[in-house]
């Protein structure tokens, strides 16, 4: 990695209502720290921030075009880029700044390749880990990692120790442990349908509510019989009064 992607800087004031007025105005606002540098703010703009926040630029060096002395000509990586949950739009960009003499720590991207090989094959690919950890030189960061698992058979893994062997790099230290798996191969496995049978309606137990009334049982036979008895005396109450009725008004007819 030779060369630096350049981002032309704004100068910003600090404040919420202010990174507000920015985002309105199209620009991003951003920061750049480091051990060496203090912490400056700024702004760039709303393309710019979307176009390289972008994973392919995780490890590009990008160079700061600045009115600002601190700022200009100050070589930084992209370290943590916020995005709005609804509009999927960076909101805000954290950059680091860079020591051009001085080792850094960072993430070495994984791209596999050959999955779809392994599929033909009845096999698929289980990807452990995307990214390992390693140590060099900002100028001599690799942009990614190709491996290849079209040639894995079923159980076989592929370990960073593998991958070392692969790259072959002597000016980047792994930090990340050998023995790690980072992918593996297994036999795909065959997905099989549950069949549910159809039940008929003769295969249906009865319900209880579809029971006749001649099915009752013997205590509510006797329920039924008592309501039906009382119903009648009560009838027969109603008679009887009735009756006494009639001869009472007969009675009083005589006398007058």
């Amino acid at each position: 990695m030779s060369s630096f992607i350049k981002i032309t800087t704004f100068s910003r004031e600090s404040g919420r209502q202010n990174s507000k007025a920015i985002r309105i105005g199209k620009k991003v606002p951003a920061v750049v720290y480091g051990p060496k540098t203090e912490n400056q703010i700024f702004c760039i703009s709303i393309q710019d921030s979307i176009k390289y926040s972008a994973s392919k630029y995780n490890n590009e060096i990008f160079q700061l075009e600045s009115e600002d002395k601190k700022l200009n000509d100050l070589k930084v990586l992209c370290k943590s880029t916020n995005i709005h949950p609804v509009k999927r739009e960076p909101v805000h960009m954290d950059f680091y700044a860079l020591n051009m003499k001085e080792n850094i720590v960072v993430d070495l991207d994984l791209n596999f390749e050959g999955i779809d090989e392994l599929q033909k094959n009845n096999l698929e690919a289980n990807i452990a880990q995307k990214n390992i950890s390693i140590e060099c030189s900002p100028t001599s960061i690799p942009e990614s990692a190709v491996i290849n698992l079209a040639d894995l058979k079923a159980g076989d893994s592929f370990t960073v120790e593998q991958l070392a062997k692969q790259l072959n790099l002597t000016d980047v230290k792994i930090l990340t442990e050998l023995s790690t798996t980072l992918a593996s191969v297994s036999e795909k496995k065959e997905e099989v349908e549950e069949v549910v049978e159809a039940v008929s309606p003769a295969d249906t137990p009865a319900s209880a509510d579809a029971k006749t009334s001649g099915d009752k049982p013997d205590d509510a036979k006797s329920a039924d019989a008592k309501s039906s008895g009382d119903k009648s005396a009560d009838a027969k109450s109603s008679g009887d009064k009735s009756a006494d009725a009639k001869k009472d008004g007969s009675t009083e007819g005589k006398k007058s």
